[in-house]
C-alpha cells in the first residue's frame, strides 16, 4: 500500500486499527507526505505525538482526537476544558489544520481561529469505533469535494444527530449503528 499512487484517490483516511508499530509509524509518515485531503485518527494520533509530527501535517489536514489523544498531541495531562480550547484553537492556527475534538459536544477550530461548538451527539457515542465511524464519514466527505472544514463540521453534526435519534430507542449502540443511521438522518436534513 505505500507504494499506492493516490492520484485517482480524493481523499485519506489514517489511524484507525493500524497500530502503533513499525508498520504503523511507516504509514503514518507515508500518509503525511501525500498531498490530498486527508483525516488522521487514533493511533495514527498518537504515532504523530510521540513523533513530534505535527509541524509535517499539510495545510487543511483534519485531525479528531478525543481527550486523552489530544492531551498527548500537546504533552499534557490532566487539562481543563479551557486549557484544551485554548490549545485547540492555537494549534489549529499554527499548524493550519482543523481540529475537531471529541467529547460530549464535539468542537471544531479552524485554521482562521473560529471555533464550533456541535450541539448534537450524546454519551452512547462513547462507544468503542464510534470514532472511527467518523473518520470515515469525514473521509468519504472530504472524497464528495466538500472543503476540510465543511466536510468537518458537517460531518459532525451529522453523526451527532445519528446518534441523538438512536439514544431515543435505546441505551447502548455498537458504532455501526451510528454509520446505519446516518443515510435516514440525511434524508430527514434535505427533506426539511
Amino acid at each position: 500500500m505505500l507504494e499506492t499512487n493516490l492520484s485517482k484517490y480524493d481523499a485519506l483516511a489514517c489511524g484507525c486499527g493500524i497500530g502503533q508499530n513499525e508498520y504503523g509509524i511507516a504509514l503514518v509518515d507515508w500518509a503525511l507526505q501525500q498531498n490530498i485531503p486527508t483525516v488522521f485518527d487514533a493511533d495514527a494520533l498518537n504515532i504523530i505525538a510521540k513523533q513530534n509530527w505535527l509541524p509535517r501535517l499539510k495545510p487543511n489536514t483534519i485531525i479528531t482526537p478525543h481527550v486523552k489523544e489530544f492531551e498527548r498531541l500537546c504533552n499534557i495531562q490532566n487539562s481543563t476544558s479551557l486549557q484544551r480550547l485554548e490549545l485547540q484553537m492555537q494549534m489549529a492556527k499554527d499548524y493550519n489544520s482543523i481540529i475537531v475534538l471529541k467529547g460530549a459536544h464535539a468542537s471544531i477550530a479552524l485554521p482562521n481561529g473560529n471555533i464550533y461548538f456541535n450541539s448534537t451527539g450524546n454519551p452512547i457515542l462513547a462507544t468503542g469505533g464510534s470514532g472511527d465511524a467518523l473518520t470515515g464519514m469525514i473521509a468519504a466527505n472530504l472524497a464528495q469535494g466538500y472543503t476540510p472544514a465543511n466536510a468537518a463540521m458537517a460531518t459532525v453534526f451529522i453523526h451527532g444527530m445519528a446518534a441523538d435519534e438512536l439514544a431515543k430507542e435505546k441505551e447502548y449502540i455498537l458504532s455501526g449503528e451510528v454509520a446505519d443511521r446516518v443515510p435516514y438522518v440525511i434524508k430527514s436534513i434535505s427533506l426539511s
